[in-house]
């Protein structure tokens, strides 16, 4: 028993018919279709890698802004979290001192 030929196989070989013309323009359609859809998918998946390359680049910049913060040293190296602690004591030494400050300003008076 063979296998029977395909659409563009027996157009190859003279076997034309209307109903051959019309298998062939459904299977180019169909084709046609497959790729608009492919193409779109394409699309989305490079919008969507473009994105995820931009919050990446955003990311590390933050990184590097909150490690550009601490003293320095492999200890702080891809860590935020101790970054983080290390400004919040900064930040929280630095508003005790001032408070210190306005009150023996006060206190000369």
């Amino acid at each position: 028993m063979s296998k029977p030929r395909g659409v563009v196989s027996r157009l190859r070989h003279g076997e034309v018919t209307h109903h051959n013309i019309k298998e062939i323009t459904d299977e180019v359609m169909d084709l046609r279709r497959q790729k608009h859809e492919d193409e779109a998918k394409i699309e989305e998946l490079a919008n969507a890698l473009s994105d995820a390359l931009d919050e990446v680049k955003f990311l590390d910049g933050c990184r590097k802004a909150l490690e550009s913060l601490t003293p320095g040293g492999s200890e702080y190296f891809r860590d935020p979290a101790r970054c983080v602690s290390t400004v919040r004591d900064r930040f929280n030494s630095c508003h005790e001192a001032k408070k210190e400050l306005i009150k023996l300003r006060k206190a000369r008076r």
